[in-house]
């Protein structure tokens, strides 16, 4: 969760950045807390900035809707396998 600091800035939470580079992993675990001031970046890296988070919000969009679609399902299938049970005790 993004945390506001000041109007047009943003701290990112521990664990927010990550790196496959092992030179560079040391420095970004000690970067707890950083901000950063969205009015100094480039209107090129607010839009890069934008998209990562609009996939961000689809992809787990998506995830909640295959959660709740499997639900569903097992419910419905709990709702047959019941009124099987009743049918045959009657």
């Amino acid at each position: 969760m993004l945390h506001a600091q000041m109007a047009n800035t943003i701290v990112l939470p521990k664990g927010a950045l990550v790196t496959s580079n092992e030179a560079s992993k040391f420095s970004i675990s000690m970067r707890n807390g950083l901000g950063v001031n969205l009015v100094a970046l480039l209107r090129e890296t607010l839009h890069l900035l934008q998209d990562g988070i609009t996939a961000e919000l689809r992809t787990k969009e998506s995830h909640a809707l295959q959660v709740l679609s499997k639900q569903k399902i097992n419910m419905e299938q709990l709702a047959l396998q019941r009124n099987e049970l009743v049918m045959q005790n009657q």
